[in-house]
């Protein structure tokens, strides 16, 4: 069973931007080990409209997708967004809950060994539920990730200003929860006290 401690500081390093509500939602991966303690996290924050779903249980890890409903669903139904979707076989008009259920069946269909023997490709549109610019998700598709002006959260190909306020954002926010966490507050603390 992963320690409380461990699950807390891991979600404070990695999905703090969506725990505060600037982020639709962020991939954490865990230990495959025991990942019940989404079931707890869902039972305290569902309320606040945060939800963790593991997407893919591998043999040694497991990727959950932490994400505010309200946002993510907002943001699926925005046109660029929504086209972006439809291209990578999704529907939004189907909800979200029908979305992420199709996010989960690509990202199985990519880890199954068998699926990469076929020639499978890692779910890139993953990029647009983490609330990365649909210019950018699909330019890096368009690239094969070549070309970009720069990294930092993401590839970015566009609006270079932009990215840098945002990717300065996240960074402050994960600093900002893990002196929090440091200091003995809870996320379900950190996330009420907002």
């Amino acid at each position: 069973m992963l320690p409380h401690a461990y699950v807390e500081a891991a979600l404070a390093r990695h999905a703090a931007p969506c725990l505060a509500g600037i982020k639709p939602a962020n991939l954490v991966s865990f230990p495959s080990t025991d990942i019940q303690w989404c079931d707890t996290y869902n039972e305290m924050l569902n309320e606040q409209g945060i939800y963790f779903t593991p997407l893919c249980v591998c043999e040694n890890r497991t990727q959950v997708l932490v994400y505010r409903k309200d946002l993510l669903t907002c943001l699926c139904f925005q046109p660029q967004v929504a086209v972006a979707l439809r291209y990578f076989g999704y529907l939004p008009e189907c909800g979200l809950d029908a979305i992420i259920m199709r996010l989960k069946e690509r990202m199985s269909d990519f880890i199954g060994t068998r699926s990469r023997e076929q020639g499978k490709s890692f779910p890139h549109e993953i990029g647009l539920f983490l609330g990365y610019p649909a210019d950018d998700v699909m330019q890096y598709v368009k690239t094969g990730g070549q070309n970009c002006l720069f990294c930092g959260y993401w590839k970015v190909y566009s609006n270079p200003e932009q990215a840098l306020q945002v990717f300065h954002q996240y960074t402050e926010c994960k600093e900002r929860f893990a002196l929090q966490i440091k200091s003995g507050m809870t996320i379900f603390e950190i996330v009420c006290a907002a």
